[in-house]
């Protein structure tokens, strides 16, 4: 167990890294949101093609293309536009607002009454977002929420949301590995095709750009998600999908640490509000899952329940 949450935390320790990253592209080398998208998109999007050669359904091309457009191109671009518009550490945060947002549509699609767990995550995600919003209204700095910035964010939350509830039926039909690899590189070389990035680079040092860059690519894409899903073979999904909330906390740490961004204290409140709700409604589901089978499976020979086999993965390769 304790091997699968090392491999889950340092995946979302390298989500982190690579959101600070990419703020230091944005601030310090002139880079935009849509440049860095299409660069980090069609990279890595190449090197899983050729690492795992995943085979393309030609049946499904149509509902890959508009996965890559309208799922990975969204989730992607929102959320590095909400780093390029705020900061690392609030986008993060407010990203994570498309888990409440999950579970209120599967709620409002299933028209099943919400319980006690579901609701008081959804008041601890509002009075997050208030705080974050709001609890640095006094500051001058990294702590201060322009509108804009704030719907970037609150955008970020949404796209997420749209990316999971649309990827669901393409990865139970034909696995992860195809559906991130090829929505991963169509998305990425329809943007290509019209941000054009080869036109452009990061300005200032280019061994230093370059180098972030990089970063984003290999060890926030590839070695992050590949550490998520070895991770599974020791832990539940579950119990991943909550550790793996230590990636805003390593947002905020590392852009603290390396780009001296801090927030106003009310707004690391907020964000704890956000993992709290995003903490309580996995919880609450494993143990909705885990009540069911209880209810349907009958002993097995022995007095012990048959597994089911498990939970799908809750978390994805977003970020």
């Amino acid at each position: 167990m304790w091997r699968g949450l090392a491999y889950v935390l340092c995946a979302a320790l390298s989500w982190g890294l690579s959101a600070t990253a990419a703020q230091a592209l944005f601030r310090s080398h002139g880079v935009t949101a849509d440049w860095l998208t299409a660069v980090r998109m069609v990279g890595a999007g190449t090197i899983l093609a050729v690492a795992l050669r995943p085979r393309l359904p030609l049946g499904d091309l149509p509902r890959l293309l508009a996965f890559g457009i309208l799922g990975f191109v969204s989730v992607q671009y929102t959320y590095l536009f909400a780093i390029q518009a705020t900061n690392a550490a609030l986008a993060t945060f407010l990203q994570y607002l498309g888990v409440p947002l999950i579970a209120v549509w599967e709620l409002a699609a299933s028209r099943r009454r919400p319980g006690a767990v579901t609701l008081l995550a959804v008041v601890a995600a509002v009075a997050g977002t208030a705080l974050l919003a709001f609890g640095g209204a006094a500051a001058r700095g990294a702590g201060h929420v322009t509108p804009g910035g704030l719907v970037a964010g609150l955008v970020a939350g949404l796209a997420l949301a749209f990316y999971t509830l649309f990827s669901a039926d393409l990865v139970a039909r034909h696995g992860a590995a195809v559906t991130t690899t090829w929505g991963m590189l169509l998305g990425g070389v329809v943007l290509a095709a019209a941000v054009r990035p080869w036109r452009a680079a990061p300005a200032g040092d280019a061994l230093a750009a370059w180098g972030l860059v990089a970063f984003v690519v290999l060890v926030g894409t590839l070695l992050a998600f590949g550490l998520y899903v070895a991770s599974l073979a020791h832990i539940r999904p579950t119990e991943a999908g909550v550790a793996a909330t230590f990636e805003p906390v390593a947002a905020a740490l590392a852009s603290y640490v390396f780009l001296g961004v801090a927030l106003a204290p009310l707004q690391y409140v907020g964000g704890a509000f956000i993992l709290a709700a995003v903490a309580l409604l996995r919880l609450g589901s494993s143990g909705a899952r885990a009540t069911e089978k209880d209810a349907v499976q009958p002993p097995a020979p022995g007095g012990r329940r048959r597994s089911s086999g498990g939970d799908r993965p809750t978390h994805s390769a977003a970020q």
